[in-house]
């Protein structure tokens, strides 16, 4: 019986080990996608004069995200926030980076606070979130700013995310509302445009 089961063994080892493998490469694959779907920082460099991306997933995959889109009329940054680490992050931030895609495309005017708004409905929507207490409460902390193109107006909105602005030297902070993308315990209500 001893020579089965150290077979066994090695067999079952052996299968654990290519199993981890997969996973390993999936979540990588996985990771290469969602890294795609995010800007180039070449494409940032046409944007911004100065700045940095500060980007450490702490798996392979991430709640974290940054955003960018521009047309003829304004230039939209973001930076969410998903809630979940690793995969559950990871969709979260897949659904925010396409709605944020979806609402900007089809608007030709825009304010900060609305896309804020229609992602908040989208969010919703998609994963059934009407306040009950058996379902999700996954949401995005997201910081976005709208920039007119041709103009020095910046507008900004946040969802328990701040805009922190360096000017001559000088740290100037924006403070966000105090809610998130998605359904929250307190009544919900339409986000500021600064």
């Amino acid at each position: 019986m001893a020579p089965y089961s150290q077979e066994r063994s090695e067999d079952l080892y052996a299968l654990s080990i290519q199993t981890v493998e997969d996973h390993l490469a999936s979540l990588r694959y996985a990771g290469m996608i969602q890294h795609a779907l995010m800007p180039d920082p070449i494409i940032l460099k046409g944007i911004l004069k100065d700045f940095f991306i500060l980007f450490l997933p702490r798996d392979i995959v991430s709640g974290d995200f940054f955003y960018t889109f521009s047309n003829r009329q304004f230039t939209c940054i973001a930076a969410g926030d998903c809630t979940g680490h690793g995969v559950p992050g990871a969709l979260m931030s897949i659904l925010g980076i396409s709605f944020l895609n979806e609402i900007l495309q089809s608007k030709q005017c825009i304010r900060a606070n609305r896309v804020l708004n229609d992602m908040r409905e989208k969010i919703m929507k998609a994963l059934h979130q009407t306040g009950s207490k058996e379902e999700t409460k996954d949401s995005i902390d997201i910081g976005l700013c709208i920039i007119e193109n041709g103009s020095t107006v910046l507008q900004y909105a946040g969802a328990n995310r701040p805009l922190i602005r360096i000017r001559n030297g000088e740290l100037s902070e924006f403070k966000p509302d105090k809610m998130t993308i998605g359904i929250a315990p307190m009544a919900e209500k339409p986000f500021s445009n600064l």
